[in-house]
């Protein structure tokens, strides 16, 4: 009796997905509709098994209502503007020793392609798309449902509208409070 190696079975079935856009829903009203969104990451620096643990949790509760005949959708996306990414570029920017040492060494990137990362949104394309344990790499090798055609950052215009019209149901509805804010004693 022969076994497949685990290798080949990840392969096969990644292939298969891919073919068949297993995880590109359509709009589908014969077919109850579930959604999932995990926090976006911060790819300020490698991916690492808490990203791993989140997205396949995530990614566990995803599979089991498509098998339940949910039409599924779970996009992903990236944050682009939040303080460990702005960190690390400034430190980057500033040729802090310490962070280049710690981007070529740890993280593998080539010294030539640091200056990919002295901007912000080129500095998640470059973590994301092509870094050695680049994040979309790691996903799609950990076999996630994740629907690559909804990808976004948090800097696309249609997103921010999106946080507008968001922040303006939560005050519409009283969700919203806003107080003088108190010094501390």
């Amino acid at each position: 009796m022969s076994f497949l190696k685990f290798d080949e079975l990840e392969t096969h079935w990644q292939k298969y997905w891919l073919e068949n856009k297993t995880f590109q829903p359509e709009i589908n009203s014969k077919k109850p509709a579930f959604y999932i969104q995990v926090p976006y990451p911060y790819p300020s620096g490698a991916m690492h098994l808490g990203h791993a643990r989140t997205y396949t949790t995530t990614d566990i509760i995803a599979k089991y209502h498509r098998l339940r005949g949910f039409n599924v959708l779970m996009p992903m996306a990236w944050h682009v503007s939040g303080t460990p990414v702005i960190a690390e570029v400034e430190a980057l920017k500033n040729n802090n020793e310490e962070t280049i040492k710690k981007f070529t060494k740890t993280f593998r990137i080539p010294e030539k392609d640091l200056h990919f990362l002295k901007e912000p949104e080129s500095y998640v394309n470059y973590m994301v798309e092509k870094a050695e344990y680049g994040y979309k790499k790691g996903f799609k090798y950990l076999g996630l449902g994740i629907d690559w055609r909804r990808e976004f950052t948090t800097i696309y215009p249609h997103y921010n509208k999106f946080i507008q019209w968001q922040f303006k149901k939560l005050n519409d509805k009283g969700y919203l409070i806003q107080k003088a804010q108190s010094t501390p004693s």
